[in-house]
């Protein structure tokens, strides 16, 4: 089994008569689990050192947890979002940039066609992200997340 860093909240979320306890992992930003549990039942099982029942939610379907978040701008043709009203974005994003999404690296479509991101008139910078292991991470090197550019 292998220990990675972990944060933990214990929030009370709506409605009010529950108890969220959530436990994250900071490297990835993936959320690992969440608990929630009736508000007495919990309190019950503080004070009491108990058992208390609720539901739990797993969220490590995705394979991100212990893997390190890497991000990086690129300036990439802008989605043409304007005249087509049913586009359907991510595919469209996944087509137009296709030639920037390799070694798992993915585009968030939305920023292809936020105003506040055009650079000049067909152009957008765009946050890619992927997860990869610590040691590809340590030997990607510092410029990894530089901003980029496409050749014109």
């Amino acid at each position: 089994m292998k220990n990675i860093p972990g944060t933990i909240t214990i929030s009370n979320p709506q409605p009010d008569d529950v108890v969220a306890v959530t436990i994250d992992d900071p490297i990835s930003g993936t959320r690992v689990v969440e608990f929630v549990v009736n508000h007495k039942e919990f309190s019950q099982a503080l004070g009491h050192r108990s058992r208390c029942s609720g539901t739990i939610k797993y969220f490590n379907d995705s394979g991100k947890v212990g893997m390190v978040r890497e991000h990086k701008s690129i300036i990439v043709p802008r989605l043409e979002t304007r005249s087509r009203e049913d586009i359907d974005i991510e595919a469209e994003a996944r087509k137009l940039w296709a030639k920037w999404e390799v070694d798992g690296w993915q585009g968030r479509a939305i920023d292809g066609c936020n105003s506040h991101n055009h650079v000049g008139k067909d152009k957008v910078k765009v946050c890619f992200t992927r997860w990869v292991s610590k040691e590809v991470h340590n030997a990607s090197g510092p410029d990894s997340n530089d901003v980029s550019s496409f050749a014109d």
